[in-house]
């Protein structure tokens, strides 16, 4: 998911919207993973106790769901293929994320992941499609 608003982050922030990030890691650890996506000065919260998931209503998934063949498939893709490597799980690996566009405090968008691998259209929540 990083990688892809890194990608997208110019056309992003072009449509008027500030990226910002709540992580599930401590923020000693989570300095290195958000600078190798060139994302390390956006704003972001540590939430290690999964206050903000909680409040979010974000599901969780089981440790079975990372042996279902696409999820192996997509950590193969993303650690062999694209050269991303495989780090040391930090936070809470069962947390799927969500993203939300906030307008004066009002969510006016939003995406609830039900799998890890899935993305939403970043660009279109944020406004514009290319």
């Amino acid at each position: 998911m990083l990688q892809i608003l890194s990608d997208h982050r110019k056309s992003i922030e072009a449509a008027g919207t500030q990226l910002a990030f709540v992580h599930p890691s401590p923020e000693n650890e989570a300095e290195p993973f958000f600078t190798r996506y060139q994302l390390a000065d956006l704003p972001r919260i540590s939430d290690s106790g999964g206050d903000s998931y909680r409040a979010f209503k974000l599901d969780r998934i089981g440790v079975l769901d990372f042996l279902k063949p696409k999820a192996m498939w997509r950590a193969f893709q993303s650690a062999v293929l694209k050269g991303q490597g495989m780090g040391r799980i930090s936070g809470d690996e069962f947390q799927l994320p969500g993203v939300f566009v906030v307008h004066k405090g009002i969510i006016e968008k939003s995406y609830f992941y039900k799998q890890p691998w899935e993305h939403p259209d970043f660009l279109a929540m944020a406004g514009r499609t290319f």
